[in-house]
């Protein structure tokens, strides 16, 4: 993947958002996760909370869970759309495991996820079964863990990787969801979410509520999360830097940071 700020929006080509996001574009290789977090570093871009669009075609699975339970930990924001790119395959994972996320219609696909082939081509048949379904194992139970409807998982597994299924408006409004299934519930008891304003809002912005008192819960929540968020972005950089000590040679110096 290749990692950049912009300011593109996800939603329409023509137009630009006030503040820079994190665009992660391009297949998913091994080693992304690491690259991810080195671009934060240099860019100094702050990744707790923060808004992601994401334009991939897919890619090796193993790297993708990594990247996707990055972004569950840090309460991050994923949008995908013709602004910025179309998300797919073992992309999707990262998508849903956002606690908010949003999508034009038809800009999100599924369909079943894969090894790096590079890495599937070094293998006779039997290790291949064996390292394939073990990657597909972990991919259907974090998608279990995530609340992601059965029948879009089922979808997503019947596909091949050279088969693809995009999401319609009603499958990722009514099924998968804008948001994950314990944060909605979370916004609701602690910030008085009304999801159906919501709705309203978005299907017709003149006759419903003030855009401030959509926003509310959803700035309430960003509020109450925060902690956590910066907690665990902490905890991943000291886990960073001292495996980086670790694999340093006798008498090298540690990297820039």
């Amino acid at each position: 993947m290749e990692f950049s700020l912009t300011r593109q929006n996800p939603f329409t080509v023509d137009q630009q958002s006030s503040a820079p996001a994190l665009l992660m574009r391009g297949e998913i290789r091994p080693g992304d996760y690491d690259r991810l977090l080195q671009f934060a570093e240099r860019s100094g871009y702050y990744l707790p909370q923060s808004q992601a669009p994401l334009s991939s075609p897919g890619g090796d699975i193993e790297e993708a869970l990594k990247i996707a339970r990055l972004v569950k930990k840090l309460y991050m924001t994923v949008n995908v759309g013709p602004g910025t790119g179309y998300c797919a395959s073992a992309c999707f994972i990262i998508f849903a495991s956002a606690v908010e996320r949003d999508t034009a219609p038809g800009w999100v696909g599924i369909h079943r996820p894969y090894l790096n082939r590079e890495a599937l081509r070094s293998l006779t048949p039997a290790a291949a079964e064996v390292a394939e379904n073990a990657a597909l194992r972990d991919a259907e139970q974090y998608l279990r863990e995530l609340r992601v409807p059965r029948n879009l998982v089922d979808v997503m597994f019947e596909q091949a990787s050279t088969e693809i299924h995009w999401l319609s408006d009603d499958e990722f409004r009514y099924e998968l969801g804008r948001r994950a299934a314990w944060y909605e519930e979370f916004l609701i008891a602690r910030c008085g979410f009304d999801k159906a304003a919501e709705e309203q809002y978005f299907l017709d912005a003149d006759n419903a509520k003030p855009l401030p008192e959509i926003l509310a819960p959803v700035k309430c929540g960003e509020k109450l999360t925060l902690k956590e968020a910066q907690a665990a972005y902490a905890t991943i950089e000291t886990t960073r830097m001292r495996r980086d000590l670790a694999a340093m040679k006798p008498g090298q110096s540690a990297p820039p940071r």
